[in-house]
């Protein structure tokens, strides 16, 4: 199953959007979801700013940039007993690609250097078992 998200839609709508193909995903049982996420500034690719609530399955974020994108830097969110933290996850450049750990995670987001430029990060979730 594959859904192009653009980031132009509003974050809570994307939100709902990856909720709902999420719970499609656990509930299929066919092992993998993909989706592609264009990032223009910067683009949540998993989770979300406004979620108090970390992920609690087991399950991998696959990410790859474009081979025609720019370089996005890569963060992401723990919001544990009322205590958010930050971690910046570093740097992918075009063709490259990371496997993360969702585990506990609110939100993994992209942000592109230059807001004037935007990339596609193709996006896979795997069960981690």
């Amino acid at each position: 199953m594959q859904r192009e998200i653009d980031n132009t839609e509003s974050p809570s709508k994307i939100g709902r959007v990856i909720s709902e193909l999420i719970d499609l995903f656990f509930c299929s049982g066919d092992g993998m979801f993909q989706y592609r996420v264009k990032v223009r500034g910067k683009v949540y690719l998993w989770g979300g700013e406004d979620i108090e609530q970390g992920f609690h399955e087991e399950a991998i974020l696959v990410l790859r940039v474009d081979e025609l994108g720019e370089s996005v830097k890569l963060s992401s969110r723990k919001n544990i007993a009322g205590v958010e933290t930050t971690t910046a996850i570093g740097t992918l450049k075009r063709g490259e690609a990371l496997c993360i750990d969702l585990n506990a995670l609110a939100g993994v987001w992209a942000e592109v250097a230059n807001p004037a430029l935007d990339t596609n990060i193709d996006c896979m979730i795997l069960p981690n078992s």
